[in-house]
């Protein structure tokens, strides 16, 4: 599989978790998808909208719930701490 196929197959994933967990809140768009599935590793990704969801849910029964937005910025946050700890774990057994 070419390296184009392997990203396509890979965001086309995450737009698929997205729906799956995510289903009443509107995906990022899907040159979104491509940035996170070109960036981080597919269990980052998998990871952080995962996690987005779950906050998602828990801070819907809030009087401030998530935003769309929201649930994008919290699921690239995660993602990003979770690439930073993956890289620094790297880093130490070298």
């Amino acid at each position: 599989m070419t390296r184009i196929q392997e990203q396509k197959t890979a965001t086309e994933a995450a737009q698929e978790l997205w729906t799956l967990v995510l289903p009443d809140v509107e995906p990022p768009g899907a040159h979104q998808f491509f940035l996170w599935t070109d960036r981080f590793l597919p269990e980052v990704v998998t990871r952080g909208i995962v996690r987005a969801a779950a906050k998602y849910k828990k801070m819907s029964r809030t009087l401030t719930p998530m935003t769309s937005e929201d649930a994008h910025r919290y699921a690239s946050s995660v993602m990003k701490h979770e690439a930073a700890l993956h890289y620094q774990s790297e880093d130490s057994t070298i």
